[in-house]
């Protein structure tokens, strides 16, 4: 008589992670389902890391099943249980905390660790797809709008803001200070990343900048033969509108 046991082999000492499978992605969640196998049965901290093409750097996860303790370069997810055969968990990754709100091809990289020492990292790909107008409108805190002509002055301000909006035609605005403005403060970190907008000029009436409500009523440019309300003032429909309104860059 002999048994056969599927799973590990005793002679197999360090952790694994046999399967990592989305479960769910909500408005800023991927939730997943990692799989832990050990010869010995121990308890095994996992450490999550993700990327976006450069290096990979902690993420931010949390497991109603393990304790989050710091490790060496990070944090990892311990007190999570194993055997042979493998135990299941339920783990979520704040994707908008670590990517901001944006829609990214992610790398998660999951490594295991126990007494025995580190398993082999387990890697799966995902496309992070945040609610990002949910995301945005909850965490703009504090804006800024300057519609004159750009320093470096203006730069430092910008990124202490979550968004701004600026005239892309003013002097000083360029594709890298935009590109510069939007990495944050700090560019290997999306969590701090800043929305920015463009200011286009499309209907904004510039004639009335300096003249009354009473001077209106009576200048036959707006109120051309009073049969109605007219919401364009030109007297020639073929003039260029100006104005403003605000599209993102982004």
């Amino acid at each position: 008589m002999f048994f056969c046991l599927v799973g590990l082999a005793a002679s197999q000492i360090s952790p694994m992670v046999l399967s990592v499978n989305v479960l769910n992605q909500l408005e800023n969640i991927i939730q997943t389902r990692v799989i832990l196998a050990d010869a010995q049965s121990q308890s095994i901290a996992l450490v999550v890391e993700f990327s976006d093409g450069g290096p990979f750097r902690p993420a931010r996860v949390f497991s109603s099943s393990g304790q989050v303790s710091f490790v060496p370069g990070g944090f990892a997810i311990s007190g999570l249980a194993s055997d042979p055969i493998g135990t299941a968990h339920l783990l979520s990754w704040y994707c908008s905390a670590d990517m901001g709100p944006r829609v990214s091809n992610i790398q998660l990289r999951f490594t295991p660790l126990s007494s025995q020492g580190s398993g082999l990292p387990f890697v799966l790909s995902v496309t992070a797809q945040p609610n990002i107008a949910g995301i945005t409108a909850r965490n703009i805190h504090f804006h800024m709008l300057d519609i004159g002509g750009w320093n470096s002055e203006k730069t430092t301000m910008a990124l202490q803001h979550d968004a701004i909006a600026i005239d892309p035609a003013a002097a000083g605005v360029t594709v890298d200070i935009v590109r510069k403005i939007q990495a944050g403060m700090d560019p290997n970190d999306h969590a701090d990343d800043v929305l920015v907008f463009g200011i286009m000029y499309v209907c904004q009436d510039l004639r009335t900048r300096n003249i009354s409500d009473n001077q209106l009523l009576s200048d036959s440019r707006f109120t051309l033969n009073g049969n109605g309300p007219r919401i364009d003032p030109r007297t020639d429909l073929s003039a260029p509108l100006q104005g403003m309104m605000l599209l993102y860059c982004g």
